[in-house]
């Protein structure tokens, strides 16, 4: 009989599983670890040990049971050594060893299958002692164990986490007809009612027949034996069964562009404890939840949707979930470090594209343009920069004078002021040598930073440009002309097509305002009227020139027809235009023709 005695002591008034198994520590949350201690009780002298140790133990055993379906494996770092002896044996008394084996966060939880197979866990406490030396053999080490059941039950599969209840949406095209399945869950417990919405979608140019809907959960185990199982390599086995199942008929009919919406749901058993296990290495669990659409015509459209199936029922859940609180990739709270960027992005100005941006923020792109707000809201006063903005914007032109400037000097938006009220205007260029008016910082007509609208600071006057109709404009630099100068123009031009199209005779009068009385009466030579002919900006003769012309054909015509003398009609080089009422009758019936010498 030994004379060492081992036993294993849990923390008082807790089990030896610490802290939530599957989730990593946090601030106030302790590491899942398995505590206790070993007490190792000796006679009074002593006895001559070589170490004391403690291990935890993964064992999965599959169907039939037996050594050879049976596989061990260490969980942490273990074995783990609570005493040792600096030489071969050394003294060992009566005393507590405690000991931590940290609980890895991807091992699997505990599990009971059908046939004994399944994943246990144990914890076992060994010490080497030396044995007793026969007359003819050499003294053996004696190793005593024992061992004590663990159970570990993973947090991580409850199915109140908010990583679990996010909308998903699936869709399966087969046909010309498509079948949609909306779902808002994905992890389940016992006793849980799955649910969705399947909608069935006709896109064919046939009738399509709906006959009905099936909803089921089917659990598909897979057992892989080791490769030395019994001399010889064994094929996983794999075993499919449906835990709930429901049908629903319809026998509606389909045509094109129509569709038909149901919900669907089946109950999970309570006393189902099965979870989803596919972390250990020789046993997976999986869950999948297989909607099928039944089609009178066609083939069936079946949509598997993969679901997390837990064993803590959802009560316990929210009790549980309360307690441990927020967990990384569980919780999907942000993490400190993405609001810290977030705020530091919005005050370095790359803010919404909509809202407003202060005036001198540094713009990583260039600016924005705000001239349809600015417009749309007239009421700049107050900067309009921060108008849709938190921030704080730039202080007013008073307070920094007028050499500061949004995007430096020489930058802003070019043909845009802003008057004592903020109204936006427009500025109209001039040939003189005056330089604009620069924008008043963070006002309105702050805008484009690649127009230049003041090349030289030095040449900046203080006054504004009120309007645009205070601004003096000479020749083509103004931007538009008054009304009389647009009636003048469109009158000529009409006039212009008279004469060109119906004749010089026919042309209406031209304008007293635009047409001056001519200056010479003298009989026009060739050249200046091929002069005439080829301006650009007199291409046609005035009225008078034509009337004048045509006075002194008619004259000579009759000098030569009678004989008259040169000197009976004389022509006065200072005689007066006829006047434009009686020489120039709009009916052009009325004028004599001229074009017969």
């Amino acid at each position: 009989m030994s004379q060492v005695r081992l036993n294993l002591q849990p923390p008082p008034n807790v089990d030896f599983v610490t802290g939530y198994p599957g989730i990593p520590p946090g601030p106030e949350r302790p590491q899942a670890a398995v505590k206790g201690a070993i007490e190792v009780r000796v006679p009074p002298q002593g006895v001559k040990a070589k170490w004391v140790r403690i291990e935890l133990r993964k064992v999965e055993t599959l169907p039939g049971g037996g050594p050879a379906n049976i596989f061990h494996d260490f969980v942490g770092p273990s074995p783990v050594n609570l005493w040792s002896s600096s030489d071969e044996y050394n003294l060992l008394r009566s005393q507590d060893f405690p000991f931590s084996i940290r609980i890895p966060e991807s091992i699997p939880p505990t599990i009971q299958l059908d046939s004994r197979a399944g994943i246990s866990y144990e914890l076992v406490a060994t010490v080497c002692t030396k044995g007793k030396r026969g007359f003819l053999r050499k003294a053996k080490s004696v190793v005593t164990t024992v061992s004590a059941p663990i159970i570990i039950d993973k947090h991580e599969l409850h199915s109140t986490w908010p990583v679990y209840c996010q909308p998903d949406l699936r869709q399966l095209a087969q046909d010309g007809v498509s079948l949609i399945v909306e779902r808002h869950r994905t992890c389940f417990g016992p006793g849980d009612r799955v649910s969705i919405v399947a909608t069935v979608k006709s896109d064919s140019l046939n009738t399509v027949i709906l006959r009905g809907f099936e909803i089921y959960i089917k659990e598909a185990t897979v057992f892989r034996p080791g490769i030395h199982g019994a001399g010889k390599k064994h094929a996983p086995q794999v075993k499919q069964e449906n835990i709930a199942e429901t049908k629903y008929p319809i026998n509606a009919t389909l045509y094109g562009g129509t569709q038909h919406t149901a919900e669907l749901s089946c109950m999970i058993s309570p006393q189902h404890t099965t979870t989803t296990l596919n972390a250990a290495r020789h046993i997976d669990v999986t869950y999948t939840l297989c909607v099928k659409a039944l089609m009178g015509t066609g083939t069936h459209l079946v949509l598997d949707l993969p679901i997390i199936m837990s064993n803590w029922q959802r009560e316990v859940s929210f009790e549980a979930i309360s307690r441990i609180g927020a967990a990384p990739s569980l919780s999907l709270f942000p993490p400190a470090q993405s609001a810290a960027a977030t705020m530091h992005a919005i005050q370095a100005g790359r803010i919404d594209p909509t809202r407003g941006r202060p005036a001198d923020a540094v713009a990583a792109t260039l600016p924005l343009n705000r001239g349809n707000l600015d417009n749309t809201y007239a009421h700049a006063r107050n900067n309009s920069a921060n108008a849709f903005n938190s921030l704080p914007g730039a202080p007013s032109s008073a307070a920094r004078g007028v050499s500061e400037d949004p995007y430096g000097p020489g930058y802003g938006r070019a043909g845009n002021l802003a008057d004592e009220f903020g109204a936006t205007t427009v500025a109209v260029a001039s040939s003189s040598s005056t330089v604009p008016a620069r924008n008043r910082p963070g006002s309105a007509g702050g805008g484009n930073r690649l127009t230049i609208v003041n090349p030289e600071p030095s040449q900046e006057i203080p006054s504004r440009q009120r309007t645009a109709g205070s601004s003096t404009t000479t020749g083509s630099a103004r931007q538009w002309p008054t009304a009389e100068e647009e009636k003048l123009k469109l009158y000529e031009q009409a006039r212009a097509q008279v004469a060109k199209v119906q004749g010089v005779a026919a042309s209406p009068p031209p304008a007293s305002a635009s047409s001056p009385p001519p200056q010479s009466t003298g009989t026009p030579s060739p050249a200046r009227n091929a002069n005439a002919g080829s301006s650009q900006q007199n291409q046609w003769m005035t009225a008078e020139e034509e009337k004048l012309r045509l006075f002194q054909q008619a004259q000579a015509a009759v000098h030569r027809t009678q004989a008259a003398p040169a000197n009976q009609y004389p022509l006065m080089a200072g005689t007066p235009p006829i006047p434009t009422r009686l020489a120039a009758p709009r009916n052009p019936l009325a004028l004599p023709s001229t074009h017969k010498q």
